[in-house]
């Protein structure tokens, strides 16, 4: 059903296929001048993953100023493997199939589930089926499968999840006794998080907030995932805005998502305005019709928003936050309150932007989580 990974153990081929991939085009010279390897090792190196067709020679460079022969330069080659990513989102699944720079080849989503413990492996076998019945020839064929939580994840094994129960199931054992690949499980906002410093950002501290059904941060700290005791950290969503407030699935009282999650708005818009459903679309007309239930809804959203995104920045200190929020994309005046409410010192220097990846952050964070465990390589840049 696939073909066998190659292991990279060693270190130095780590380091120089890292380079190959964030040079995007060098010769054999300026990666041993880049990583400090000797020559020799250089060329050794770099003929077993030309061998293993996980980099290629692509073009004739540019000789230098002393002349001598034009250099053969050597780049990454994406479609040496497939990454295969779900998420498991509070009402549906979605899957992608890619390539090992986050082209995506195939895409399934299934909606209006009510995930549960007796239909989610069921649900996960049958989308992976469909991927496996259709994959493109590959010299590695499939080299994992990541599958996005929104709960707290630590060793591949589910600490806790708000919105649905999954407690009884060993997702990583039983998917992996069936597909024969390499699985891992991981929580949605930390996917984002590496994605966004993969694709959108030459920085290497930054935070990947996530608003949907709950509220979570993604934390990148000098390239490497950040992700607390138990898998909890990042756990924004779940820190007290009002003691003594509303009754939070997590146990605790008065959490940030009870006020400023994207679904929670929605739904407080809809009960204040006696609908018994509303879109985002809807949304969005009726804020710019400056419908008074609407505009103070979403000022409200915006300024509970700032006191997380201010507590995350007094205890982080990113470069740049990442808002990756449905309401955001549409009202981008959201930004703009909740930068205005940043009235700390510590945050007038922290950039806060909507994500240029929006909802396929989670899907290529996948990609990005299954291609540096297969390479080898932990802090993985594409852009």
């Amino acid at each position: 059903m696939h073909k066998t990974n190659l292991d990279i153990k060693e270190n130095n081929e780590a380091v120089i296929i890292k380079a190959i991939i964030e040079s995007k085009s060098i010769s054999r010279a300026q990666l041993s001048v880049l990583t400090g390897l000797t020559k020799p090792s250089v060329t050794t190196i770099t003929k077993r993953l030309l061998d293993s067709s996980l980099i290629e020679e692509h073009e004739i460079g540019t000789p230098s100023s002393l002349g001598g022969r034009k250099p053969i330069m050597l780049k990454f080659n994406p479609k040496s493997a497939l990454s295969i990513g779900i998420n498991i989102r509070e009402d549906g699944f979605d899957g992608t199939l890619n390539f090992l720079d986050g082209a995506v080849i195939d895409h399934f989503s299934k909606n209006k589930i009510t995930i549960s413990e007796e239909n989610t492996l069921q649900e996960l076998v049958a989308m992976l089926n469909m991927f496996f019945l259709n994959l493109p020839s590959t010299p590695h064929g499939v080299i994992g499968i990541t599958i996005s939580i929104h709960g707290t994840v630590e060793n591949n094994k589910i600490i806790f999840v708000p919105h649905y129960s999954l407690d009884s199931i060993d997702l990583v054992e039983e998917i992996s006794k069936i597909f024969m690949v390499p699985v891992y499980l991981e929580n949605g906002a930390n996917l984002a998080a590496l994605a966004e410093y993969a694709f959108s950002t030459k920085y290497d501290n930054l935070i990947s907030l996530n608003v949907y059904g709950g509220i979570g941060a993604g934390i990148i700290e000098k390239g490497e995932l950040l992700i607390g005791h138990n898998g909890q950290g990042g756990e924004v969503g779940h820190t007290t805005l009002y003691p003594n407030g509303k009754l939070c699935p997590c146990g605790n009282h008065g959490c940030l998502e009870q006020y400023a999650a994207n679904d929670i708005v929605i739904s407080t818009i809809e009960k204040k305005l006696q609908r018994k459903s509303i879109s985002l679309s809807e949304v969005k007309d009726l804020y710019y019709q400056n419908n008074q239930i609407v505009v103070n809804s979403i000022n409200e959203m915006a300024y509970h928003l700032s006191i997380g995104v201010q507590s995350l920045v007094a205890i982080i200190a990113p470069d740049i936050i990442f808002l990756n929020n449905p309401l955001s994309k549409e009202i981008p005046e959201i930004l703009k309150i909740l930068n205005d409410h940043l009235s700390s010192r510590f945050s007038k220097d922290t950039t806060v932007l909507n994500s240029p990846l929006g909802y396929n952050a989670i899907q290529l964070g996948t990609t990005i989580n299954n291609t540096q465990r297969f390479l080898n390589v932990k802090n993985l840049k594409f852009i």
